[in-house]
């Protein structure tokens, strides 16, 4: 009797991003053949840890993404201490980190901030999280974001639109408001659910 193994969701999820089976193993190391990956997603072939994490980071989602049987009403989103020199995806692809985040709020590649009331007044004295989204880098009036500055630091800022600037969260006196087309930024990504620790 042949052995089946648990059944995964790589190839809804790979169809619904338009990438092939080629195009997945490819980006794998070692790299994977057409065949094999149809092996692991039809169950005929078990799917490794290793392989399972190296799939979800290709495809953009969380491993539990793989193996749930269903969308989840929730998705753990990965943790970061900081955002070092603007380099999310270097810092998400090390976090040992997730919780727990509604999967309408934000987009698959979201990932939480851990940030404190000084960086963000929304949080009063308290520590808490933002929640970022990167694909969300179009800039709306009244809207939060988080901000790669001049000095190379992650700030948190709201977008306005007259003047148009980025105008601090924070609670520091020394933040000043970044003015569009004065001072070089990038932006990381629109800050979609502040959430606050409550211990």
């Amino acid at each position: 009797m042949a052995r089946k193994y648990a059944p995964n969701r790589i190839r809804e999820i790979r169809t619904s991003k338009g990438m092939s089976m080629e195009e997945l193993g490819a980006l794998l190391e070692p790299p994977l053949s057409h065949s094999t990956i149809a092996r692991i997603e039809t169950g005929v072939a078990g799917l490794t840890l290793d392989t399972m994490q190296q799939v979800a980071q290709a495809l953009r989602v969380t491993p539990y993404d793989i193996i749930s049987a269903k969308t989840p009403p929730v998705r753990f989103a990965p943790v970061i201490a900081e955002i070092p020199a603007g380099k999310w995806i270097e810092a998400v692809a090390v976090t040992e980190e997730y919780l727990p985040i509604p999967t309408d709020v934000a987009g698959p590649r979201s990932f939480l901030v851990r940030v404190d009331g000084k960086s963000m007044a929304d949080l009063g004295d308290s520590e808490g999280y933002a929640l970022v989204d990167p694909d969300e880098l179009d800039l709306i009036e009244g809207k939060p974001y988080a901000i790669l500055n001049e000095r190379r630091e992650t700030t948190f800022n709201t977008y306005a639109s007259d003047p148009p600037s980025l105008v601090p969260m924070s609670s520091e006196p020394n933040q000043k408001p970044v003015i569009v087309g004065r001072t070089p930024f990038v932006v990381i990504g629109r800050v979609r659910m502040v959430m606050k620790r409550t211990d």
